[in-house]
């Protein structure tokens, strides 16, 4: 089913409207698709339009304002289950629903490859099996033949220290690893092989030949310490090199908005966007369709046109429109209790048209105006000639207040006269 909006709270439930390519009107008034015949409603009170594949609703400057699950909005995309509520109604968006492909294409569960009988019983008892980590058998040599082959021997040497030392020199080569100590006839036979051990005062023909290192000298124990130090000197460098780069480039950047003709390129100047923004016109301007502008007077209003604002003709050609704002004869105006017009109102030209696209009107607030008492705008209806206020938001710094409408009327900005303008705005809504 195409996305469309259903009732489901007030005269029109059970009704769906559809949605398309061309925006869905809600009001009272009975040019919109959905007529609402709620006094909470306004003429033209809403409407929602396709955005690429979302669909999107704005708020036309209502004085009840639009609501989507239960929230206040001006603009708001559209999800699947949201409830909106103008006037008396609540409608419901929906959109097509898909069949989950991931439940339709999950294989069917397979039946085990085994039987659902139990296996039967192996033939041989279980005792007979062998156990899975059985030692090793015990070898077949007895157990002091495993003895180290460099045991040194316990009693000293069998010959006295004051023998004579053998009469030809040491051999350098080197000793068998697995000779069994020597015998206690003469020294005229090899010299052990024990060359750790330290061997007694005067017995020049022991230990190793002049010259040669020793047999087993440890290696140098190694520093951790020197190691750890370079890597965070190297991690400090580093991190230098990174902050001195991103200051360099800041002030690279600054420097070049100095130059003219550089601060405007995107990344330098204001725009990182890189799209340029709208010609402002002074007092007035022609806008054509798919074109944007903006229209400022000297004193403060001014008009935003966004893309796509300007409908076309009804042959489908590009239409054109000329934008304008002008101080508005003086007229009475009638606003609630403890609301009053702060200064004067301005006439919004052309009048008579509803855009494609919301327009935004910023009127500057007068001086000795609390921008913190400016509640909104107030203009008066085309078709009623009644005076109705719409929402706005207020720029204390700048000192204005914006909305976004779809038509254009006479509009002023008006301010709350009470004592607390923060309770009238918690009960209101402001």
């Amino acid at each position: 089913m195409p996305p469309h909006l259903a009732g489901v709270r007030g005269p029109l439930i059970g009704r769906t409207f559809a949605l398309g390519d061309q925006p869905l009107t809600i009001g009272r008034a009975a040019d919109n698709a959905v007529v609402i015949a709620s006094p909470r409603a306004s003429r033209h009170h809403a409407h929602i339009r396709r955005e690429g594949a979302a669909f999107v609703i704005y708020d036309l400057g209502s004085a009840n304002s639009t609501l989507v699950n239960g929230q206040r909005v001006q603009r708001a995309v559209l999800q699947p289950g949201d409830l909106i509520d103008i006037g008396d109604e609540v409608f419901r968006f929906e959109a097509g629903h898909q069949q989950d492909a991931t439940l339709l294409s999950a294989p069917q569960a397979q039946p085990p490859a085994y039987p659902s009988q139990p296996p039967t019983a192996p033939a041989y008892p279980p005792q007979a099996q062998p156990p899975a980590y059985s030692p090793p058998p015990a070898p077949a040599y007895p157990p002091q033949a495993q003895q180290p082959a460099y045991s040194p021997p316990q009693a000293p040497p069998a010959y006295p220290p004051q023998a004579q030392p053998p009469a030809y020199p040491p051999q350098p080569q080197a000793q068998p690893q697995m000779r069994p100590p020597a015998p206690p006839y003469p020294p005229q036979s090899t010299a052990p092989s024990y060359p750790q051990q330290t061997p007694a005062q005067g017995y020049p023909g022991y230990g190793p030949p002049a010259g040669h290192p020793p047999m087993y000298a440890p290696p140098p124990p190694r520093t951790k310490s020197s190691g750890r130090s370079c890597l965070l000197v190297i991690i400090i460098l580093l991190a230098l090199v990174c902050v001195a780069g991103v200051a360099g480039a800041f002030v690279f950047r600054d420097r070049l908005r100095d130059i003219p003709g550089v601060s405007d390129l995107p990344g330098i100047g204001g725009n990182p966007s890189g799209i340029a923004p709208p010609p402002v016109h002074t007092g007035s301007a022609t806008v054509g369709s798919g074109q944007a502008a903006a229209i400022s007077m000297p004193n403060g209003p001014m008009i935003e046109v966004p893309h796509g604002a300007v409908p076309p003709n009804p042959d489908g050609t590009p239409g054109t429109l000329t934008f304008s704002v002008a101080p508005a004869p003086d007229q009475p105006v009638s606003l609630p209790d403890e609301m009053a017009l702060s200064g004067s109102l301005y006439q919004f030209e052309p009048e008579g048209v509803t855009f494609a696209v919301p327009v935004r009107i910023t009127l500057p607030i007068p001086a000795g105006t609390d921008p913190a008492r400016v509640m909104g705008l107030v203009t008066r209806d085309a078709q009623s000639g009644e005076w109705v206020t719409i929402a706005g938001a207020v720029d204390a710094a700048a000192r204005t207040v914006s909305a976004e409408v779809t038509h254009f009327s006479p509009y002023g900005v008006y301010s709350y006269t009470g004592s607390d303008p923060g309770a009238w705005q918690r009960k209101n809504g402001g």
